[in-house]
């Protein structure tokens, strides 16, 4: 939905919210020029737009929201969202399911920079639009939905070919303690809301895949954190956490046999559909249905 009045002029590009960019006359600076569209009323929660220098990627930030940038891939795009910096609480006291014991010891984790992180997982749309084709288990909920059945070693080639696509971005998979952390967004319960209203799982799912988007963001602005898909990390998986006190930026252990993966899918039921929850057994190499992704992208330095 586009939204009149709250539109940016940044390097001769108009701006919207959404994403789009319309081509229009003059040269901007690298300092944005707020402008409304014409003939139609100033919005009342004016949207702020910042330009890296040398031409870096363009930012918008709704006054109520977080900073997000698009991504352009052929006839796709890839929204993401700037998740701050901060510190939490990893993994859980919970005692209901028995595989909760591969995340104990809780633990205080500080994650010292910000990132940026896909607004939703990578759909089918923007699966094809890098690598050409679909390999999803589901295909019949549209190409909004995620993309599944890729291994972790698939979604290596797509971050890949998408850095090579484009020059203002590097991608790669959250590292584990990322993804908790975004999902969490500031909660440290078991999800970071009521499950029906934030998750596509079992009990609501109908026994399939649905669109991204669909359901309530968490307080960061990321959809989708839980339920529909499984998510792949970056790390190797670790049995149970490393004690000894808190720890700044974990990249997980330097070598192993599965990678770890995050979320719960809409096949899979609530105990599993949680923020600590993670599960493994899935060789880097393993093409399983749910089995999905999001990205995560450091800006390039001009």
């Amino acid at each position: 939905m586009t939204h009149p009045g709250r539109y940016a002029l940044v390097n001769g590009l108009a701006l919207g919210l959404t994403g789009l960019l319309v081509q229009c006359g003059g040269g901007g600076g690298a300092t944005p020029i707020v402008v409304p569209a014409p003939s139609q009323p100033a919005a009342p929660a004016p949207t702020s737009v910042a330009v890296n220098q040398a031409n870096g990627p363009a930012l918008v930030r709704n006054a109520s929201g977080p900073w997000e940038a698009t991504v352009r891939v052929g006839n796709a795009s890839i929204a993401m969202v700037q998740v701050p910096a901060g510190r939490f609480r990893m993994g859980t006291d919970a005692t209901d399911n028995p595989d909760l014991d591969h995340a104990r010891p809780v633990h205080d984790v500080t994650i010292s920079r910000d990132f940026w992180m896909g607004k939703v997982p990578v759909t089918q749309a923007q699966w094809q639009a890098v690598m050409g084709g679909n390999p999803s288990s589901i295909t019949d909920a549209g190409p909004d939905a995620p993309v599944d059945k890729v291994s972790w070693d698939d979604c290596q080639r797509f971050l890949a070919r998408l850095d090579g696509l484009q020059g203002q971005w590097t991608f790669r998979l959250p590292t584990e303690a990322e993804w908790e952390y975004a999902c969490r967004a500031g909660t440290d319960g078991e999800a970071y809301g009521s499950l029906d209203a934030i998750a596509w799982y079992s009990g609501n799912s109908a026994g399939t895949i649905h669109p991204v988007g669909q359901k309530q963001p968490n307080a960061f602005g990321l959809y989708d954190m839980l339920g529909n898909v499984w998510q792949w990390c970056q790390d190797w998986y670790a049995d149970t956490y490393p004690g000894g006190g808190p720890v700044t930026d974990p990249q997980g252990p330097s070598h192993g046999f599965y990678r770890v993966f995050r979320g719960g899918s809409w096949s899979v039921s609530a105990t599993f559909v949680r923020s600590a929850y993670r599960d493994f057994f899935t060789p880097p190499d393993s093409r399983m249905g749910g089995m999905g992704f999001r990205v995560v992208a450091v800006a390039r330095t001009p």
